[in-house]
């Protein structure tokens, strides 16, 4: 019997019994650079187009043909990949096949013959593994493949694990107990966000109330020729630039159809969307497949439980159609936005930065201390503020700046009639109306929630009785910041916050959003920086007590 000096090490293993769903269909990336998928998809695209310029009075709308279309696109693409899977199949027996050629140059070495065919082989092989490995890459969404590197296992294994990181294995459900099975897990999360999407009904005559709430501020609107721009029809050159600025990388929808096909194919497809999206308009929702989206969690960071949900951030995965319809919104806002929002709003502006906004409030708290004078910071939060806001607000907010009446039907057939699922672990749950609030991941979403918030911010700065920390001290007297939904208010004491916070929650009662005191904080600066006194629910700290900021929601 042998000896040794290190220490025998017990392992066990088991296998993970967590049962994972079979994962929604998405479109290969690799067959782009197939030729013969190529030629066969152009071919059935316009098939199915000729078919439909025949049946033009068969009373299907346009708004169905072009579902029908993507039905059409994703059975092709779908049998094209069994098709591909047969010839891997096939391509295990070539390596076998390799490996016997390769024996015989090892026993033949002189053979011209035998080593000219091993060589032929070998290659054709490698060109198969590296179109494997560069599909597998986009899903992988490595972004620093090179040419040469053809390390395909790397990529087909990350393709497989890269999601693990936001994979919920337990969760507690409305009941507050902690549930495992993937089941009830896949329940939980879908019964939190169909609550969370349903309509406030305590929200009414939302326009004629946000009319009262703002009739005697005085905001900067578009011009005319502003308004105008903004309210012309969508063009087919607009949904193709559009198209051009997607993210090639961006995860698909409930359709699998990703911006990669659209831009291969877009030279058949643009005709019948243009017809879609037009008839979209006329009836005023978009199609089905469009109205849906998929809500992915990412989990917001380390130092949060992965057992709340209200610790995971909900992406909404959209199909590219919609994602072409509401980026063409987008890029039109984008020309108008930086006109009519004031300066101190940095959130989806170009050209503006959140830097500004830090440095701006280290200047008012060293002003305040330079000058002995009264003052006080509060950094709010609010309750899933992208998820509640109320959509007629939305439409009541375009019109409070002066946008048309094409432009915000093109906004209210986006939000009409939308459905949403969840996805968690491969599983997808049943579809659930979304009656309020905007997806997080949409092109314009950002762009109408910065115009909403504006509003609030926009009575706060001009209401005489909220004094601002500088009050009497400067012309420009700054009383708040706003990076998107955080909102940071530099004020001069208790009344002030009083004041503003009645501003708050009268504005509540209209756009839905509710401030989360419990998440906001404040703390005293100047010559009050030694009170110890708190005030309305809201956490407190002093000023040697102030954490590094470590994003725009507490940034001070």
């Amino acid at each position: 019997m042998g000896h040794s000096d290190h220490r025998a090490v017990v392992s066990e293993f088991s296998e993970d019994d967590f049962l994972r769903g079979p994962s929604r269909w998405h479109f290969n990336a690799s067959y782009i650079n197939d030729n013969q998928f190529l030629q066969k998809m152009n071919n059935q695209i316009e098939e199915f187009l000729a078919v439909q310029d025949q049946n033009l009075d068969n009373g299907v709308s346009k708004r169905n043909k072009w579902e029908l279309l993507k039905s059409r696109i994703k059975t092709v693409c779908m049998q094209y990949g069994r098709y591909k899977k047969m010839l891997n199949s096939e391509s295990g027996e070539r390596e076998k096949e390799l490996d016997n050629i390769a024996k015989q140059l090892a026993n033949h070495p002189e053979d011209m013959t035998v080593q000219k065919h091993y060589e032929e082989y070998k290659k054709r092989l490698e060109i198969e593994q590296l179109v494997k490995a560069r599909g597998a890459a986009v899903w992988s969404k490595a972004k620093w493949i090179e040419e040469g590197d053809r390390n395909t296992k790397y990529f087909l294994n990350l393709e497989k694990n890269r999601s693990s990181s936001n994979v919920i294995r337990h969760i507690k459900n409305e009941r507050n107990e902690i549930v495992q099975n993937p089941g009830k897990v896949l329940s939980a999360i879908k019964n939190f966000y169909d609550k969370l999407f349903s309509r406030d009904k305590n929200l009414r005559d939302t326009e004629s109330k946000l009319n009262t709430f703002m009739q005697h501020c005085q905001h900067p609107t578009l011009t005319q020729e502003e308004r105008d721009a903004c309210d012309t029809h969508i063009t087919i050159e607009e949904m193709g630039a559009a198209l051009k600025q997607l993210n090639n990388e961006s995860a698909p929808g409930c359709d699998g159809i990703t911006a990669v096909f659209y831009k291969t194919f877009w030279r058949l497809l643009k005709a019948p969307l243009f017809d879609c999206f037009r008839e979209c308009l006329e009836v005023g929702e978009l199609s089905i497949s469009q109205r849906r989206g998929i809500i992915t969690l990412i989990h917001k960071g380390k130092n949060t439980s992965r057992d709340e949900l209200g610790n995971w951030r909900p992406i909404t995965l959209t199909n590219v159609d919609y994602k072409i319809y509401t980026k063409v919104l987008a890029l039109r806002l984008q020309q108008v936005t930086k006109q009519i929002l004031n300066e101190n709003q940095c959130g989806f502006i170009k050209g503006r930065n959140i830097a500004n906004q830090i440095r701006l409030i280290d200047d008012v708290i060293k002003f305040a201390e330079e000058a002995n004078i009264d003052g006080l910071v509060v950094s709010l939060d609010y309750q899933k503020a992208f998820e509640t806001v109320n959509k007629e607000c939305i439409m009541a907010a375009l019109k409070q700046f002066n946008f048309g009446p094409n432009f915000i039907q093109f906004i209210k057939t986006m939000l009409t009639n939308t459905h949403s699922a969840v996805t968690f672990a491969g599983w997808v749950s049943e579809w659930f109306p979304s009656q309020r609030g905007m997806r997080q991941g949409c092109c314009v979403s950002p762009l109408l929630f910065v115009l909403v918030v504006e509003l609030l911010a926009r009575k706060i700065r001009e209401d005489d009785e909220i004094k601002g920390p500088l009050a009497l001290k400067l012309q420009d007297n700054i009383k708040l910041v706003q990076y998107a939904d955080d909102m940071t208010l530099l004020l001069k004491d208790e009344d002030d916050l009083n004041h503003a916070l009645d501003i708050i929650d009268s504005f509540s009662n209209i756009s839905g959003l509710r401030l989360n005191k419990n998440k906001s904080l404040s703390m005293w600066i100047g010559s009050s920086k030694t009170k110890d006194n708190t005030h309305q629910g809201i956490s407190w700290i002093k000023i040697k007590e102030q954490p590094k900021y470590k994003n725009s929601s507490h940034i001070f």
